[in-house]
């Protein structure tokens, strides 16, 4: 088996529908051997009748997976221990794929003689995006182009959405990290760029491709400010509690006071820029949200350890 192609799902099947028919409709070489992996993080919908709907109408060889482990980590993990492949590629229940894309992932692992290859993400907004919702803010959209050339990454910024791994690297470096990822309740990420820095820092060669493509459906929802706001929050959450106890800075009870100083200096900065520059103050919210929920987690590590 050549290519395993992963998609954790959860409540998402129509959705998921619509990732699998771009996935049915890409070109590929008549004798490659590939198979893709449907992971159900314990859906409560129909999730379950959309892929075996599929498998039997596409033609393509379907595996269906189930992990009642709730978490993004756990199911990509569940879905690594089902793979064949030579190499794991991953992308999400809410995105749609090029054409081309697994012909050009496969030429881009020739080409740079990677371990890890991510590609292009972008947009297809549900509607016009508001004008505050600037290409810096394209990040917490799992929104990535890093223009056309390819990139030997020196930072581990390639997102889930879109990356591929040799398989033989999850014998070496271990699985994603289930503490953190994805949940139901949480908007926490980062084991993706957790395993891929753990790559980076092992010298192996990681690259960006800008012509492994996939499209980011992004619905309106996600283009609310109570959305960035809730990221941003548990973002800074997640980081606290994975600072752990070992602080080498000035702190009350384990809150770093460098924490207390960035949420005073970024509610000043917001009100100040809410009153003279607006289109800036949003980022300003953002910093002290993230280091309010960075207290957070402080204060929910300490109340786990005691």
């Amino acid at each position: 088996m050549k290519i395993s192609i992963i998609i954790c799902t959860y409540n998402r099947a129509d959705s998921l529908k619509r990732t699998l028919n771009s996935i049915k409709e890409m070109t590929t070489p008549e004798d490659l051997s590939w198979e893709i992996i449907i992971v159900d993080n314990n859906s409560q919908d129909n999730t379950r009748d959309v892929v075996e709907d599929f498998r039997i109408n596409s033609g393509l060889n379907v595996v269906y997976a189930f992990e009642g482990k709730q978490g993004l980590s756990y199911a990509r993990n569940s879905g690594i221990k089902e793979a064949k492949g030579e190499i794991i590629v991953f992308t999400d229940d809410d995105v749609i794929v090029d054409k081309h894309w697994l012909v050009n992932m496969i030429g881009a692992f020739e080409e740079t003689d990677a371990v890890c290859v991510g590609g292009k993400i972008l947009p297809i907004w549900e509607k016009s995006p508001p004008k505050w919702l600037k290409k810096e803010l394209y990040g917490y959209l799992a929104l990535q182009d890093l223009g056309d050339k390819h990139v030997r990454m020196a930072e581990p910024e390639i997102w889930g959405a879109n990356f591929a791994v040799k398989s033989s690297v999850f014998q070496k470096y271990g699985y994603f990290n289930t503490a953190i990822g994805r949940t139901p309740a949480k908007l926490y990420g980062g084991e993706d760029t957790e395993f891929i820095e753990k790559l980076i820092k092992g010298q192996e060669r990681v690259y960006y491709s800008p012509d492994m493509l996939v499209h980011h459906c992004i619905p309106k929802e996600r283009m609310e400010k109570t959305y960035f706001r809730k990221w941003k929050y548990n973002a800074g959450e997640l980081r606290g509690i994975q600072m752990g106890g070992q602080l080498l800075c000035r702190n009350i009870k384990g809150i770093p006071l460098f924490a207390i100083k960035c949420i005073v200096e970024g509610f000043i900065k917001y009100l100040f820029f809410l009153a003279t520059q607006p289109q800036k103050a949003f980022r300003e919210q953002l910093r002290f949200i993230y280091y309010t929920g960075f207290i957070t987690g402080r204060i929910r590590y300490r109340n786990i350890q005691q």
